[in-house]
Parts: structure tokens; C-alpha cells; sequence
């Protein structure tokens, strides 16, 4: 039997530099977050310029396994150049491990969910804008998220605009060809009806994602409380619930965000293009003059 390497991980240490292929260096200031697959620190170059910088943790993965994983996000983002989607600005190994380092971008829409509605209506249709405008370049691309969440939606530093961040465990999507059960990667708290009677997400997946996101910002929490445990989260999923929540708020955005949480991905909006396009009839003239 083939010995299986398991890489040795050493973390970046708070103070130190780690160095790109050809040495120019970053130093790491501090993490800023940890999530299943890395931890993202703050770093600075020789400029002083700021970054978001993330370190692929192997997990009792192999080399080779984190390796592909890394080369697979850095490949995604490298294609998928866009104002709402956070800038990759370099890739590459360091004393055996992978980092990615990308602009850095301001607080995470999980911090405007604090049990009360803390964004207006046209707040959130203008995050709603950004979200579809990213998925739409997103999906032209043939590429699922599968993550979209509070935490991977970030406002840029300017608090202007949100960019989309984290494409970890996104896949290619091949709409003529046959789907099969996708690996259960996914984030919990967000899952979605397609994977669970399913067992594959499309593109009309993260439209799910995007409206279980729009209506926490509305509500001031998430609909499915992350607390509970996972049967009890994956029933008020298949159940419709957060749906329901969202028709009963009884106004013109809840109903457009009723359409994405839709348990059938075929009776959701088309495409990001199609929900953008009933979701700015809600916005005054204004905005177009």
C-alpha cells in the first residue's frame, strides 16, 4: 500500500513573513477568522498595503488533497475578475503550506443580523443588487458558490458596495450532463432543499442562499436558528419554513425574497438576471434618473 503524506502545518507566525515564489513578502498581523478548510489573517507588504491572507489547514487531509483544493479556489477566482467579488491578488506554497491572499475588505454582513432589523428596506435591496450582480458573473462562468452566507458576504472598506467572498467548496456546474450526489461539504446553517432531497445543488441553489441571507438582514436574525441540531434544521428547511417567514412579513420585498427560498429550485427565479429584475422595481425612480 502506498504511505499517504499528511503535511506537517505550521502557522504563520503572528509578527513574521511569509514569502510568494519569487520572495516578496507579507507580513502577518493577526488572524481575522477561521472556517472548516483555513484561517484568514491580516497581513501587510512591503508597501503597507493591507490584506486579507488565508492559510489552507490540512485537516489530517494529504499534500496532494490540500494542494488541489487550493489550486481549485485560486483557479475560480483568477477567472472570475468582478467589482463584487473580492479581488484574488497572489497565490502560492510556503513552507509547505497555501495561502491566498486577497483585498481586504470591511465588516461581514453577519454583523447587521443582531436580533433586530438594523438596514432599511432599500439597504437591503441595494446588497440584493450586489449579490445578484456577483452571482450572475459567477454562474456565466458555469461556477456554484454552494457558501454563500452572512459571514462570506463582505461590505468593501468604503461600506459602499458587498463583494462575495470564499469559494472554497464551489464546484463547476455542466448543466447537460447528469448530476451526481455531491460530497457533504456545506455549511449547516445555510443548507439548502436541493441537497438534501437531491443530493447536488445548481446555480439556483445560491439563489436560496442569497434569499436565506436577505431575509436575515430584514428579520434581524437568521430564519433557522444555527443552534438547533441538524434534524431539526434540515426538516424546517424541507418544510418550506424560511419561506413562509418571509410571505408572512406581508410586504413587497418579503414576497420577492419568498420566490428564492422557493423549495423547488425550478420555481425560483431563473437566473440572478431574473430576480434583479423584479427586485429593482422596488426601489423609487430615483435611483434610475
Amino acid at each position: 500500500m502506498e504511505n499517504v503524506v499528511i503535511p506537517t502545518f505550521i502557522p504563520p507566525p503572528i509578527g513574521g513573513y511569509i514569502k510568494n515564489c519569487t520572495g516578496y513578502p507579507y507580513k502577518i498581523i493577526k488572524p481575522l477568522k477561521s472556517g472548516g478548510f483555513g484561517t484568514v489573517f491580516l497581513g501587510v507588504d512591503i508597501f503597507e498595503n493591507s490584506y486579507a491572507i488565508k492559510v489552507f489547514r490540512p485537516a489530517g487531509r494529504t499534500y496532494e488533497d490540500v494542494k488541489t483544493m487550493w489550486d481549485k479556489e485560486a483557479r475560480f477566482l483568477r477567472s472570475l475578475f468582478h467589482p463584487y467579488i473580492a479581488y484574488l491578488h497572489d497565490a502560492f506554497e510556503y513552507n509547505h503550506a497555501f495561502y491566498l491572499v486577497f483585498e481586504l475588505l470591511g465588516d461581514p454582513l453577519s454583523n447587521y443580523v443582531n436580533e433586530k432589523p438594523i438596514l432599511d428596506d432599500n439597504a437591503i435591496i441595494q446588497i440584493a443588487r450586489s449579490l445578484f450582480y456577483g452571482l450572475s458573473f459567477i454562474h456565466w462562468h458555469n461556477i456554484v458558490h454552494r457558501d454563500l452566507s452572512l459571514d462570506n458576504v463582505l461590505f468593501d472598506c468604503n461600506k459602499m458596495i458587498v463583494k462575495i467572498t470564499d469559494f472554497g467548496i464551489s464546484k463547476e456546474f455542466e448543466p447537460f450532463v447528469q448530476k451526481s450526489a455531491e460530497p457533504k461539504y456545506f455549511n449547516k446553517k445555510i443548507i439548502c432543499p436541493d441537497l438534501i432531497i437531491s443530493g447536488f445543488t445548481t446555480p439556483q441553489s445560491d439563489l436560496y442562499h442569497a434569499g436565506l441571507i436577505l431575509l436575515s438582514l430584514k428579520l434581524g436574525k437568521p430564519p433557522i436558528d444555527p443552534n438547533k441540531n441538524f434534524e431539526e434544521i434540515q426538516k424546517l428547511c424541507v418544510d418550506g419554513y424560511p419561506k413562509k417567514l418571509a410571505q408572512e412579513l406581508h410586504c413587497h420585498l418579503g414576497d420577492k425574497i419568498a420566490v428564492l427560498l422557493r423549495r423547488r429550485a425550478e420555481y425560483r427565479y431563473s437566473s440572478a438576471i431574473d430576480a434583479w429584475n423584479d427586485f429593482r422595481t422596488l426601489l423609487p425612480a430615483k435611483y434610475f434618473d
